[in-house]
């Protein structure tokens, strides 16, 4: 992934983390703000908010994230050029 972002800066915030624990596992979800913009091109942006609904597992002293069972990234608005993930 770094390769094919390479072409691109890239800013991410997290916000509203809500984390339910159960045990070694856990669910969180918050959202996740993302901006894209071409290094060559700063007149062009891609901004969008996803909401991450993750599942967590205790690994010794650490929570990481699960690729598995499910996981779900929901596409709240977006805004600016999609053209700009293209170009990756």
């Amino acid at each position: 992934m770094t390769a094919s972002l390479a072409t691109l800066d890239t800013t991410h915030y997290v916000t509203n983390p809500r984390v339910t624990i159960s045990g070694d596992t856990a669910r969180l979800d918050a959202l996740v703000e993302a901006q894209r913009v071409p290094c060559d091109n700063r007149t062009r942006h891609y901004l969008i908010k996803n909401r991450y609904d993750v599942e967590l597992a205790r690994e010794g002293d650490v929570w990481v994230i699960m690729i598995m069972p499910k996981n779900t990234v929901d596409n709240v608005w977006r805004s600016g050029d999609s053209a700009v993930l293209s170009i990756v």
